[in-house]
């Protein structure tokens, strides 16, 4: 059972990180992922194995979770 929980785990913190990579902020990080800036922290201080991406893996991700943050940004701004 520990290693289903710790590969979840891992997942988790691999991903936290890439989103990291991609948008650069942590408070960004925080609202693509739908979590506080206390469990990113938490996600970033696991160790993981081949953290090492792909440098074009990374930078489409980057531009997919941009527009994504715009999209949101877009979406939860006040209508006049």
């Amino acid at each position: 059972m520990s290693e289903a929980f710790e590969s979840m785990r891992s997942h988790g913190a691999r991903y936290a990180r890439r989103v990291l990579a991609a948008v650069k902020h942590k408070r960004a990080a925080c609202q693509v992922l739908g979590i506080s800036y206390h469990t990113l922290n938490a996600y970033l201080a696991v160790e993981v194995a081949g953290v090492e991406e792909d440098y074009d893996t990374v930078v489409r991700e980057r531009d997919v979770l941009r527009a994504e943050l715009a999209r949101r940004r877009t979406h939860d701004a006040p209508r006049a």
